[in-house]
């Protein structure tokens, strides 16, 4: 049976200036009543039908919101839709080809139809009115938040809400915050974590996150490397390791960058890690406490962001970290590691293009598109053009152990049929997926693989070397960019 409910009281009394701007997602978060799902404005592109635009947002992670309730109805009105002036916003209803008025109306994700809000007289327009808009203004006799009939692409300014709910891991927690929130990796961008998507177990922790250009970023990543109860972190060590896996540690050079990455790792064990500040004792302007303060990429200090009273010097501090967890979140404080209240940490920033094509190489080998074959952080191919590395340029070769044999085939099986991404260097043709022209390509490769005895490298993967919490922290070296200077790309692989 329809439930017609047009009351005003059920929408918000008080309508306020807080809507999302277009694409800026919002939470309905459960502390306030809410159901965690997120949702945002977006554009509704017309071109498509009205399938297809379903099926975009679907690859997205999301879907057309759907309204269950008269309370998630008014926080969608006053949130996310009332953004003067407009003429509403397309919601995921609609009515079969051939309904009318009432009768037949369903959510694309097919939950039940229990609540609506129609304006009066609606549904009940022409033939062709089978989807639902929610009104922004003053609308055919009703206000705002209450929902009208329309047909296909209606409306000067189309505009659509669509809402993240989805918990692939079904751990209780909408897996689009938790990708927004750097607890889920989703590399390739699609708002579904990459766990679910390659069948792995989902664990929550600390991912390398992107400050998108998009979203007015660098489009650098960071990571947080979390080391609690481990002991004594040292600086010198925590930078060897960050510039192993082929960053440095993260210089924060503005407060949106700072606001940034305490937004993009809201979700993670952050502590109080290093940064890439250090005090240069052989700096012309070095004076305690103040003086001769550097980045390790070299670049200006003309921001700075110390906490109150720092930095100090207490005993010899020429390290510097952020307070997150023991201070004002973003905040440095100056420090020795021999305090074992000390640095729990340590943040990786990655920055560098050795290629030259404008993208942070760190990012494409994330999301598959440069393939990263020893897990340095650095393209494989511009290793190639700069040392001519066996184990690198020999792309056929999976297990880097100096020959295309068996071994290979089976690396290759293992991924066949999976997108580039799920597994980048096995995607031997560079047709995007993995399958039989890959397979090909080893067959033709099948035999040793042969270099100058002098640039033979098969050894296997290093993984990410952690800090070694006993070793004595030397003295800061001098200033150098952790930015490379492009390289030639000779050859890829």
């Amino acid at each position: 049976m329809s439930i017609q409910i047009r009351v005003v009281g059920l929408v918000a009394s008080a309508i306020v200036a807080t809507a999302a701007s277009a694409q800026t997602a919002v939470e309905w978060k459960v502390s306030e009543g809410g159901n965690g799902h997120w949702y945002a404005l977006v554009a509704a592109d017309y071109s498509l039908t009205w399938p297809q635009l379903n099926a975009h947002w679907a690859q997205r992670g999301a879907h057309l919101c759907t309204i269950t309730s008269a309370a998630e109805n008014a926080w969608v009105a006053d949130r996310i839709v009332i953004n003067p002036p407009g003429d509403g916003a397309l919601l995921g209803g609609y009515v079969a080809q051939g309904g009318a008025g009432s009768v037949g109306w369903t959510w694309i994700t097919g939950e039940p139809w229990s609540f609506e809000l129609w304006a009066t007289g609606a549904p009940g327009g022409p033939a062709n009115e089978h989807y639902v808009y929610m009104t922004d203004q003053f609308h055919w006799g009703a206000p705002s938040g209450y929902w009208d009939d329309c047909p296909w692409g209606y409306g000067g300014s189309p505009m659509a809400v669509i809402e993240w709910d989805a918990d692939c891991n079904a751990d209780g927690v909408v897996d689009y915050g938790q990708i927004r929130q750097g607890q889920l990796a989703d590399f390739n961008g699609n708002n579904i974590p990459d766990c679910c998507e390659r069948g792995e177990p989902c664990v929550s922790g600390n991912f390398p996150v992107e400050w998108k250009v998009s979203e007015g970023g660098n489009g650098h990543w960071y990571q947080i490397i979390n080391l609690a109860g481990q002991g004594e972190i040292y600086w010198q060590a925590s930078r060897s390791s960050a510039i192993r896996a082929g960053g440095d540690l993260a210089c924060f050079e503005s407060a949106a960058e700072t606001t940034a990455f305490l937004n993009l790792t809201s979700g993670q064990t952050r502590g109080n890690p290093w940064i890439g500040l250090y005090q240069d004792h052989s700096a012309a302007d070095y004076k305690e406490p103040a003086g001769g303060w550097r980045w390790t990429s070299g670049a200006s200090l003309a921001w700075t962001n110390w906490a109150s009273g720092e930095p100090n010097n207490a005993v010899g501090e020429d390290w510097a970290n952020m307070w997150i967890n023991n201070g004002p979140p973003g905040t440095w404080n100056d420090y020795k590691p021999t305090n074992p209240q000390g640095p729990d940490g340590f943040i990786i920033e990655w920055a560098a293009d050795c290629n030259g094509d404008g993208i942070v190489d760190y990012g494409q080998i994330l999301r598959g598109d440069i393939v990263d074959r020893d897990g340095n952080g650095v393209p494989d191919s511009c290793q190639c053009a700069s040392s001519l590395s066996l184990a690198i340029c020999c792309a056929s070769d999976l297990d880097l152990d100096g020959e295309v044999s068996t071994s290979d085939i089976s690396l290759l099986l293992l991924s066949f049929g999976e997108q580039r991404w799920l597994a980048p260097e096995c995607d031997l043709d560079g047709d995007g997926t993995i399958g039989g022209g890959d397979l090909s390509v080893i067959l033709l490769d099948f035999g040793p693989c042969y270099a100058p005895p002098s640039t033979f490298d098969a050894q296997a993967p290093t993984p990410l070397l952690l800090p070694d919490a006993t070793a004595p922290a030397p003295t800061p070296p001098a200033p150098q960019s952790a930015r490379p200077a492009p390289q030639p790309r000779e050859r890829s692989s």
